[in-house]
């Protein structure tokens, strides 16, 4: 995945700062599809035209920003406060690296050591070893982003990155794009803006298209650490996880039904998912126009939403075959 896609899970995207990653996914994609269109709100919708007697629409959405950090304030000795770009754990990000949009780099630190249960964004700060403000404000600007980084790498059949929360699921739908030369379907390739504050790019994407199903392409929380709080069914290596609700959607029966059916015809790994925290892009492709029928293939993630988030290959893999199932099946609704 690394190898073919190392891009992906490298380039700077924080919600509403997508330009980096989407100018790379573009790029890679010339040639590869019939249209590239990029909307008003920033997400990239790519078309490859399907060749099926009853073709409809399809659309596969993942989202290519990240969570991250916006400068609020510089103070007289350089270093930054901050607020969340999208819902970050506090206790999470102590001493983490991150790096802004112009490449500079810095440091979360902490006023002084708390309790992890305590820590709250007011205690934090970003080091940019500024030794003033005049000279911070030379490197650095509020309302300026940040995002952690971190070298990804595979091992064991894992991927390791910091932010595969939804770099994992547009490495999908690109695996599916070199994959499916002919698609039945008209199929609808969207790589969506600000996801992590508030499904934005996903309304508006969805409302443009208008599929006939639309399928989201995103994280999950693996359920499957020591003492884990079950937040999630789902596990490492028990395969695609098909979404039966979250708190943005409950997903169709009839959907279900089906993604299950492709599944065991196909003899494709799955496990049925149910979050209690969180949505997809789902929930705003659902609730378009007069209601479309949408759900999500998740992917099984450990230590969401923090610097060094791991995934299994082969929960990948089987959700890239079942992605691909749908593209060439007609639909029974």
């Amino acid at each position: 995945m690394l190898k073919k896609y190392g891009f992906v899970f490298t380039e700077f995207g924080t919600s509403g700062r997508e330009d980096k990653i989407r100018e790379s996914i573009a790029k890679y994609l010339k040639g590869k599809v019939d249209k590239i269109d990029v909307d008003v709100n920033g997400s990239l919708i790519c078309l490859k035209k399907g060749n099926g007697k009853n073709k409809k629409k399809l659309m596969f959405a993942a989202h290519m920003d990240a969570i991250g950090f916006i400068i609020t304030h510089i103070d007289k000795n350089g270093f930054l406060r901050f607020s969340a770009v999208g819902y970050q754990p506090s206790y999470r990000i102590v001493s983490k690296q991150v790096i802004f949009e112009n490449q500079v780099r810095g440091v979360i630190g902490i006023e002084k050591d708390e309790d992890f249960k305590s820590i709250t964004e007011k205690k934090l700060f970003i080091d940019i070893g500024a030794n003033s403000k005049d000279e911070a404000e030379k490197m650095v600007e509020i309302g300026m982003t940040a995002i952690m980084v971190n070298n990804p790498f595979e091992q064991n059949n894992k991927l390791f990155s910091s932010y595969l929360d939804d770099r994992i699921g547009c490495a999908i739908l690109l695996e599916l794009i070199d994959n499916i030369k002919e698609p039945y379907h008209d199929v609808y390739y969207v790589f969506t803006s600000q996801e992590e504050v508030g499904v934005r790019g996903a309304k508006t994407s969805s409302y443009s298209v208008e599929p006939d199903l639309g399928i989201a392409l995103d994280v999950t929380v693996a359920s499957d650490t020591p003492e884990v709080e079950f937040a999630s069914s789902t596990s490492f290596g028990k395969g695609a996880a098909i979404k039966v609700m979250d708190r943005g959607i409950i997903v169709a029966k009839k959907l279900v039904d089906f993604l299950v059916q492709l599944c065991e015809k196909n003899k494709i790994p799955y496990q049925k998912e149910i979050l209690t925290m969180g949505a997809t892009d789902a929930m705003a492709i659902q609730q378009t126009k007069g209601g479309i029928i949408a759900g999500t293939i998740s992917i099984p993630t450990r230590y969401v939403h923090s610097a060094n988030e791991v995934c299994d290959l082969g929960d990948v893999e089987s959700s890239v075959k079942l992605c691909g199932k749908i593209a060439e099946t007609e639909f029974p609704f």
